[in-house]
């Protein structure tokens, strides 16, 4: 199985070797030409309202975020896990943190981040 994204590889007219957009040099015919129009990149057909858009999306999180007080309550965690593994078990950490990425791929917050979010 394979993915390939688009615009990270460019292919010459034989189709027979795959060429990666960071090798190419600046003087072979398949580098692209500097504010060349590309579909999602700097262009002359750029959305003007883009950055915008960025920031406004931004502004509305800032003030959606400064409303709620997050908990992140382990200790009601462990009360509940303790049910299901081994009474007294010390947590897991990892550089002295409870929160840490784990999983295959993506990965999660172990344990999922056990949180309460209320409104302040």
């Amino acid at each position: 199985m394979a993915i390939i994204r688009v615009g990270v590889y460019l292919y010459n007219n034989e189709y027979t070797c795959c060429l990666t957009l960071g090798y190419i040099v600046i003087s072979h015919p398949l580098y692209p030409i500097k504010n060349a129009w590309r579909p999602f990149e700097l262009g002359s057909t750029k959305c003007i309202g883009q950055e915008l858009a960025l920031l406004e999306l931004k502004l509305a999180l800032v003030f959606t975020v400064r409303e709620l007080d997050f908990d992140f309550n382990y200790d009601l965690w462990e009360g509940i896990k303790t049910e299901e593994k081994t009474a007294g078990a010390v947590p897991d950490t990892v550089n002295g943190e409870r929160t840490y990425r784990c999983g295959d791929g993506i990965g999660s917050v172990k344990d999922d981040l056990p949180m309460r979010v209320r409104l302040r």
